[in-house]
């Protein structure tokens, strides 16, 4: 019985291998697929060295871009960039391995399955180009559409043994509408979960941390992650403006399928692939707040009055006395107005004065008279035939002598110089998006900076990260360097220019 049961299976495995070759060699000599008509794309006529030279020379510009975006302190596009960049490169060093040597080709002498993937890729590569005026909707979309069209021609091509490819990872927190990715962390790349396996789910770490099974999914050669409560308060995932998140690393065990065994004896077995990374930090946006202290010199016009008297001058009944009076006024002194005038007097029938300037110096002279004397006629009288008086002379009398002073006075103008301290802010505060930021100090010749107070708070939070006293040098020539309280910035100031530098 046993021995006609092995006999058996003998048979049906002839029949089997009969069969295989068969079909085998039905699939040699079957005549080649009719070509697609061909269009309008830069693939028709392009040697496959040519659109690897193209897709290498944008990933550079994507991943220069994110660079620029980064120090920009823009993580939510340089994100977006990088995955992108991240793609490119995967499916250029994929290129590279598989038609080493037919570079010269194009796709089209390849075969119409993989034009035709070429074509769709090089489509959704032209989107890429285009993505300066798109909103961050339109890139994510874009990042899908890429991927997409990558993957299909991976998946075309002649490819000797299939493997996972890692293009990059997205946290949802650095996303400018969070409400665009429904995972916490989305992993994009290319067979990250093998059908061969029943799409194994992968194994990934955190910030050193498991994920439990739950909270991965695989979707589309994309696995999306669901973050637990005790990870995300690890790497404070949430990016909020007082405490933003910091880069922390994945590690990701992805599972797919092998053959295994010689033909016609095959069988599907397991292998495994580890991808780590790290994911891009939350952005660290700056308010920096200027305050200067200094002393402000101004000079302003004032007019000024003057007043000045000579002595008391005494004189009799039609006595001519002389007076004079003089004011040295400041130097500097302009405009000056003159004038002059008897005050308190008494007894006096004339006066006169006049007063001139002389520089600074103002002089007025004067002379007054005093008042007449009281002259009457006195005589003997005679009684008779007539009466009358014989005899006539004149009798005058002073009854008081007078007095007076001579005053000169006026106006004058004279710039006055104050001295007062004051202090101001620069407004608006200046932003720091990157590693570098600039202040200046408005231009003014009457104010003179003593000391600078910058306080550096990250965008959006009350709190004071870091700050800066700088003492300002009397000589403005002269440069000062000046290293933050923390130590996490550096500070350059000369003639007015502020320089603000993170260190670190």
């Amino acid at each position: 019985m046993r021995a006609a049961t092995s006999l058996e299976e003998i048979m049906r495995f002839i029949i089997m291998l009969t069969t295989m070759l068969v079909l085998a060699l039905g699939q040699l000599t079957s005549p080649p697929l009719v070509r697609a008509q061909a269009e309008a794309v830069a693939v028709g006529g392009m040697a496959i060295s040519g659109v690897i030279e193209q897709l290498s020379d944008l990933a550079r510009q994507l991943e220069s871009s994110a660079r620029t975006l980064l120090e920009q302190g823009n993580n939510a596009l340089a994100q977006q960039q990088m995955l992108l960049s991240g793609i490119i490169q995967g499916l250029v060093t994929q290129l590279e391995t598989t038609y080493a040597d037919s570079l010269q080709k194009t796709f089209e002498e390849i075969g119409t399955a993989e034009y035709n993937a070429a074509a769709d890729l090089l489509r959704a590569v032209d989107l890429v180009q285009k993505l300066e005026t798109k909103t961050a909707a339109d890139i994510q979309a874009t990042i899908y559409s890429l991927q997409g069209a990558a993957n299909q021609l991976l998946n075309k091509i002649p490819l000797v043994k299939r493997y996972p490819v890692f293009y990059g990872v997205s946290a949802r927190d650095l996303l400018t509408n969070p409400g665009e990715s429904p995972a916490d962390i989305e992993i994009l790349g290319f067979l990250l979960a093998d059908a061969k396996l029943k799409f194994k789910k992968p194994v990934v770490h955190v910030a050193g941390l498991k994920l439990p099974d739950q909270n991965i999914s695989v979707r589309d050669d994309r696995i999306l992650l669901q973050l637990p409560s005790d990870v995300k308060n690890r790497i404070e995932f949430g990016n909020l403006p007082c405490s933003p998140r910091k880069t922390f690393p994945m590690r990701m065990q992805v599972f797919f399928g092998k053959t295994r065994g010689i033909w016609p004896i095959m069988w599907t077995g397991e292998d495994d692939a580890t991808f780590t990374a790290n994911a891009l930090p939350g952005a660290d946006l700056f308010t920096i707040s200027v305050t200067v202290e200094g002393i402000r010199r101004t000079n302003s016009t004032r007019q000024e009055s003057y007043s000045s008297r000579s002595g008391q001058v005494t004189f009799q009944c039609e006595e001519t006395r002389n007076a004079a009076a003089v004011v040295n006024l400041p130097e500097g002194a302009r405009e000056i107005q003159c004038n002059s005038e008897w005050i308190e007097t008494s007894n006096t029938s004339g006066r006169s004065q006049n007063c001139t300037v002389g520089g600074t110096v103002v002089s007025a002279t004067g002379s007054i008279t005093g008042r007449n004397r009281e002259c009457y006629i006195v005589g003997d009288v005679v009684r008779g035939l007539t009466f009358g008086i014989v005899n006539r002379r004149s009798v005058c009398n002073c009854p008081g002598g007078g007095h007076g002073s001579l005053r000169v006075f006026g106006t004058y103008k004279v710039t006055v110089d104050t001295v007062s301290n004051e202090k101001y802010e620069l407004n608006p505060p200046v932003t720091m998006t990157g590693v570098h930021a600039f202040a200046t100090l408005p231009s003014d010749s009457s104010f003179s900076a003593s000391m600078i107070m910058v306080d550096i708070k990250r965008q959006r939070c009350s709190e004071i990260f870091d700050r800066f006293v700088i003492a300002v040098p009397d000589n403005p020539n002269l440069g000062i360097n000046h290293t933050s309280e923390n130590g996490i910035f550096k500070a350059t100031y000369r003639l007015g220019q502020l320089t603000i530098d993170r260190l670190n």
